[in-house]
């Protein structure tokens, strides 16, 4: 059973590799592949899964692991039949919590002594190679992969490396302040929200056709302040040019960036509904509040899952609370499929396929 299961992993990660030699500007349109994966990645927060043509794949405690879509099953990704798949000579091994899927290949980013590394690898976990490094002494690991380019943010100043040539890389923009960024791909934009250290955010929109990149919103530029009487932003969400926001205790927001008109979508300020530190992933279908990480709410019987959609209306409410251990969970994940019903992920390591 054992070298079944290899060879069907095999089957359902090895893939064929292209190069994407010049920026690909194909508007709002998201191209599956060659766009960044918005979906994993709601704002002040890691990139630890994604999304190929045939399952999810995730980071846990430095290892990879793979769902695969029809079956929703997890496998750890790893082709050794004797590994035991507890130290570095696993295949499965990626010491990372940065991890992006594009054009059939697998990108991490390593923190090395010398500076921060982007490897490449296929989905097998195989065919590991270094393809540049970065240094940034202002706390800043996040890098974006997006319609053929690679970007990054080191001392201050915007990059861009094409990926077929990551020998050459080009300065996209010099910010005047700011301790910590976070980058963001929206169609023909790359956005970078840049933090200085007052927790002051800026928004900086750069234009993939016309390579202009200008600050498009401040905090200070609106009526309702991005954090608020001790409430937190927890998780946004930028599509089409507007930026969604959970300010958590208080409700859901948008700003458009062309037009500098913001409004609160969803008033959530009962506490009995989400709690007031609850936090807020989204994708296109939904905007989902997981009131298991509100410091509130110590119940876990009362753990759920709030789905609101893009109108501010609340579509669902999904008990968490039976499959939540908090001692044994090696991995919880939630994936929206359009008809209300959550598929999750919640296996003690020891239940994982090898």
């Amino acid at each position: 059973m054992k070298k079944v299961a290899v060879f069907l992993l095999l089957l359902l990660l090895t893939a064929s590799c292209k190069n994407a030699s010049t920026v690909n500007t194909s508007g709002e349109d998201y191209v599956f592949g060659m766009d960044f994966q918005k979906n994993f990645h709601s704002g002040h927060g890691g990139i630890t899964a994604c999304e190929s043509e045939s399952g999810f794949l995730f980071i846990k405690n430095f290892f990879l692991y793979y769902i695969e879509k029809s079956s929703m099953q997890t496998t750890i990704v790893c082709t050794k039949l004797e590994c035991l798949h507890n130290d570095n000579k696993c295949n499965a091994f990626v010491p990372s919590d940065q991890l992006t899927y594009y054009d059939n290949k697998l990108y991490y980013l390593e923190y090395g002594s010398s500076g921060n590394i982007i490897i490449s690898m296929d989905l097998d976990g195989s065919n590991r190679k270094n393809l540049f490094s970065y240094i940034n002494e202002r706390s800043s690991y996040d890098y974006l992969i997006h319609r053929g380019y690679a970007y990054f943010v080191e001392d201050l100043c915007l990059y861009s490396v094409q990926l077929n040539n990551t020998n050459r890389r080009a300065k996209v923009y010099e910010f005047s302040d700011s301790y910590y960024f976070n980058l963001w791909g929206d169609g023909d934009y790359v956005f970078i929200c840049a933090e200085n250290l007052n927790f002051s955010e800026e928004f900086y929109r750069y234009d993939l056709s016309s390579a202009k990149c200008e600050k498009v919103w401040s905090v200070n530029s609106i009526n309702e302040d991005w954090m608020t009487k001790g409430k937190l932003v927890n998780g946004w969400y930028i599509s089409n040019g507007v930026i969604y926001y959970y300010l958590s205790g208080n409700g859901i927001w948008k700003h458009d960036f062309d037009s500098q008109e913001y409004s609160k979508i969803a008033d959530i300020s009962d506490p009995s509904q989400c709690g007031h530190d609850g936090y807020a992933s989204f994708d296109e279908n939904g905007i989902y509040i997981d009131s298991s990480s509100s410091l509130n709410q110590q119940d876990p019987s009362k753990y759920a899952i709030h789905i609101y959609d893009y109108q501010g209306v609340l579509t669902d409410t999904i008990p968490i609370g039976d499959i939540y251990n908090e001692r044994e969970l090696t991995y919880f994940y939630c994936l929206y499929n359009g008809s209300k019903t959550l598929a999750f992920q919640a296996k003690p390591l020891g239940q994982l396929a090898r």
